[in-house]
Order: C-alpha cells, then sequence, then structure tokens
C-alpha cells in the first residue's frame, strides 16, 4: 500500500492579543472544530493549545468495522480501508500518513506531533474491540468513535506568547482573517433542564456491596464506579465550555464539535502519552 505524504505549511503569527478562545471562535465559529486547551502556562504540563478545523478525513465506527469518508482527494488512497476492522483499520491508516513539518529555513520552529496527527475520541465501549475477553459485556456492535484529520491548525504557545498556523494547502499558507463579529457577539445562556442521575442512589450502593464482595473474593484489587448526570440541553454547546473552563480550569480541557456530536471536558490529569517511543501513564 502507498504511502500519503503531505506536507505543511507554516506561518508565525503573534499571542500577546489573542486568547484560544477568541481565536477558536473567529476561526471556526459554529463550524467542526477542535479546540486542545490547556490553563497551566508553565511549560511543564500545558505550553500548547490547539485550534482545529477543516477536516478532510473522519474515520469512525459502525459496527464494528472501520468507515472512512475522504474529502480531499489527496486522501482518497484511504477508502480502501473501509470496512475493515476497525481497530486494525485505523492503525494501518496511521502507517500509511505521513506530514511533514514546514521546513525549519522559513523560520517556523518544528511544532510538536500532536500538530501532525488524527484527533477525535474513543467511545468506552471500544473496549470490547481492544480486548475480546469485554465483547460479551461491551459487544463491537455498540462501539463509538471518531476521528479527524484537520487540514488547518492553529498552535498556541503560551510559554513564548505566539502562534503558529500550520495547513498543508500550499496556496493557502496565509492565516484566514478572524471573524470580529464572532469574537465580540455576547454568548447567549443555554437551556439547562432537570438534572437526572443514573443509576440511582439504592443501585449504586448495590454495586458498593457487590465490589466489596468481589474484592474480598480476589476478583478484583480496585473498582471505581460512576454515576452518569444527564439533564436537556438547547443552546451553543461552546457557551458551556467556556462555562466548565472558569469553573475547572485544568491542563487538558477539550472541546469536539464533530460531525452529530459534541464533546467537552476538563482533565486536570494525563492518562496516557508517548514521547520519543516512551510511554507515560
Amino acid at each position: 500500500m502507498d504511502t500519503i505524504r503531505l506536507k505543511q505549511h507554516g506561518r508565525l503569527l503573534p499571542a500577546d492579543v489573542q486568547t484560544p478562545i477568541s481565536l477558536y471562535l473567529g476561526l471556526v465559529g459554529d463550524a467542526p472544530g477542535i479546540l486542545l486547551e490547556s490553563a497551566e502556562v508553565d511549560g511543564r504540563l500545558g505550553r500548547y493549545s490547539l485550534i482545529l478545523w477543516d477536516f478532510r478525513l473522519m474515520l469512525s465506527c459502525r459496527d464494528g468495522k472501520l468507515e472512512v469518508l475522504a474529502s480531499d482527494p489527496q486522501l482518497a488512497g484511504l477508502v480502501d480501508l473501509h470496512g475493515m476492522d476497525f481497530v486494525d483499520g485505523v492503525k494501518r491508516a496511521a502507517e500509511r500518513l505521513v506530514i511533514d513539518p514546514p521546513d525549519e529555513a522559513t523560520g517556523v520552529p518544528t511544532p510538536p506531533p500532536a500538530t501532525r496527527s488524527l484527533a477525535g475520541f474513543f467511545g468506552y465501549g471500544l473496549s470490547g474491540l481492544f480486548e475480546p475477553k469485554l465483547a460479551p459485556v461491551l459487544p463491537p456492535e455498540e462501539a463509538e468513535s471518531c476521528l479527524v484529520l484537520p487540514a488547518k491548525v492553529v498552535l498556541y504557545d503560551h510559554l513564548h506568547h505566539r502562534c503558529v498556523y500550520l495547513t498543508w494547502d500550499a496556496d493557502a499558507a496565509e492565516p484566514p482573517e478572524l471573524n470580529m463579529h464572532a469574537i465580540h457577539k455576547a454568548p447567549r445562556a443555554p437551556e439547562v433542564g432537570e438534572t437526572r442521575t443514573e443509576p440511582g442512589q439504592d443501585a449504586y450502593m448495590r454495586g458498593v456491596e457487590q465490589a466489596k464482595e468481589l474484592i474480598r473474593q480476589g476478583e478484583c484489587i480496585q473498582v471505581v464506579l460512576s454515576t452518569r448526570f444527564s439533564a436537556p440541553f438547547a443552546g451553543d454547546p461552546f457557551v458551556l465550555y467556556r462555562r466548565l473552563r472558569q469553573l475547572n480550569p485544568s491542563p487538558y480541557m477539550f472541546y469536539m464539535k464533530l460531525p452529530g456530536l459534541t464533546l467537552a471536558g476538563s482533565s486536570p490529569e494525563l492518562l496516557v502519552r508517548c514521547d520519543g517511543g516512551l510511554l507515560e501513564t
């Protein structure tokens, strides 16, 4: 199978009068996009924030199989992976995709690998695909995942107060103009209905007793029980994300507006990271 090679072009931009929020509003607005943001600016955990948009490739999981949608002719060669087992198909796609960073001679420092990667989410139900023993309780048919490849990226460097605009479109290497109306538009508060919890208190306590018994039997060492809070929602989910980042600023915040689904979160801790072949968790 042929390798698909793309070349990034970059431009340095000042970032002393902009924030990741204003850049996301001005560049992406209501269109599909991803914001990976950090409230830590010490250069240790959260040096960068990322704005990703103009998705040219989407890899999703349907009935345990890979579904490939490519809107860029340069990526058409990946369509033959459509229908493969999802995990194997994503691995093949990642192996065949090579995105080269901008030449250092252009004055743009080499951006981190995250600017040249697929972005998106793996749903918890995908565990049944990664570990076959879990398939009876997490059937592959119910697994959810969506990974996208953005053609346009803004890397916000909190440490040096600068941005790098990246794209593989050589004829569009100049960054687009910011939509100032979208930046200064007053956000409208969303409407949120009554909050529900699942499971309820009685079912949760039964789960606690069952977990304690399994620990006594030696069947498990540690159990994390969770509760789902849900409520009817109407309005702009990005307004909800902006409120979340105020209440719970953290090194790993995310907002993902994907086709048919929007995700937002704020986590204080790293889950897993691979850097130079070294795995950290």
